[in-house]
């Protein structure tokens, strides 16, 4: 079987805007598509860029005729696999690529574009890129890029549009175009600057510097992502040596979007405040690693400051902690007699921990009135 008006993919296209428009100018649902060339398989109830499986793309490839090849080069799994250094897996979160919040059809994020982009495309669709947490402004058009509708506000969700609409620049929600708007300056110009290191990086156009030292590209994005952590626990942590080290680099981030941003991965970070955590990234980035541990140690942050965030402290970053002062504390031995057995009782967790937990299921309990709920 094969679809009467064939639709061919562009450079760096999404696998799913291509299979969008291939549905749409078949006057055919996108969701009447997928059913008939995987059957049961639920695709749009998952996240099909990141990467369906290669007996799913051959047999889109049969149907389609499509090179299997450039169907594989429209997902996300190269990119990844450049940046962790192996296959990822399936269920995991893939660093560097924004997530989709997936639930059912439904979405609650994943997807950003240029309008400028899309209003100057013959056949409008949604580049690979936008898919990239580092890509928050366009290069070419030099504005913000977007994340939502511009009039009723609602993820872009184009897999929920209908045969009737044709086109993928209509919002699934409110049926509004989403390019009938202006463009919105880039927030932080530094975030652009920085977008483009990443990209020559991830081209393999520039070696990966990390504080004046080449590391290799896994490493770069370790480092990279750690300090996206690194630098939210600064703004948010009580402790008066980060909160200089805070003020001193200049770290800033909006309070409206503090709350959310310390709830959530870098990947499931709206543009905004994604965009002012890149600026503070490559501060930390670009500095070299004598005056960031001369600015560390005059701000008195510890060893234990600098290795604490919460993602797992990378290697490359070893030889800096090793200059702060030591601070761990001797651990004491804390016992209670439970039935005549000793137990060891775990370490008490900071106040400001506790409240970013407590909002963390409070979010969760609203998002789903049965988390938590036995069976």
């Amino acid at each position: 079987m094969k679809w009467d008006i064939p639709v061919f993919i562009q450079s760096d296209e999404l696998l799913s805007s291509w299979l969008i428009r291939f549905a749409l100018e078949n006057y055919c649902d996108p969701l009447v598509i997928t059913a008939a060339i995987w059957d049961k398989w639920r695709g749009w109830a998952n996240d099909i860029d990141r990467y369906p499986g290669f007996d799913r793309l051959r047999i889109l490839a049969k149907f389609s005729g499509e090179d299997i090849d450039d169907l594989i080069d429209a997902t996300l799994a190269s990119t990844a696999v450049t940046i962790l250094g192996r296959e990822p897996k399936p269920n995991e979160l893939w660093p560097w690529i924004l997530t989709t919040g997936t639930r059912n059809r439904l979405r609650k994020s994943g997807i950003q574009y240029c309008i400028d982009c899309l209003k100057s495309d013959k056949k409008p669709f949604f580049r690979r890129e936008w898919r990239f947490a580092w890509h928050v402004a366009c290069p070419i058009h030099e504005c913000a890029l977007n994340d939502w509708c511009p009039h009723c506000q609602a993820p872009i969700e184009p897999h929920r549009l209908i045969a009737e609409d044709r086109v993928v620049t209509l919002c699934a929600s409110c049926r509004r175009s989403l390019i009938d708007s202006v463009t919105q300056p880039i927030l932080h110009p530094d975030a652009l600057l920085f977008q483009a290191w990443i990209d020559e990086i991830i081209n393999h156009e520039t070696p990966p510097l990390a504080h004046g030292k080449i590391v290799n590209v896994q490493r770069w994005f370790e480092i990279a992502r750690y300090y996206s952590s690194f630098v939210r626990r600064c703004i948010i942590s009580p402790h008066p040596a980060l909160q200089v080290f805070s003020e001193n680099m200049n770290f800033r981030l909006h309070q409206d979007f503090q709350n959310d941003a310390f709830q959530i991965y870098f990947e499931q970070m709206a543009i905004k405040p994604r965009s002012a955590l890149l600026v503070s990234v490559f501060k930390l980035m670009k500095l070299p690693q004598d005056e960031l541990i001369q600015i560390l140690k005059e701000a008195a942050v510890s060893k234990q400051g600098f290795t604490n965030a919460k993602l797992e402290f990378p290697k490359a970053l070893e030889p800096i902690a090793e200059y702060l002062n030591d601070n761990q504390r001797a651990k004491r031995k804390i016992t209670s007699k439970i039935h005549g057995a000793v137990e060891k009782l775990p370490k008490s967790k900071p106040l400001w921990e506790v409240n970013r937990m407590w909002r963390q299921l409070q979010k969760k309990m609203a998002e789903n009135p049965d988390y938590g709920k036995s069976a």
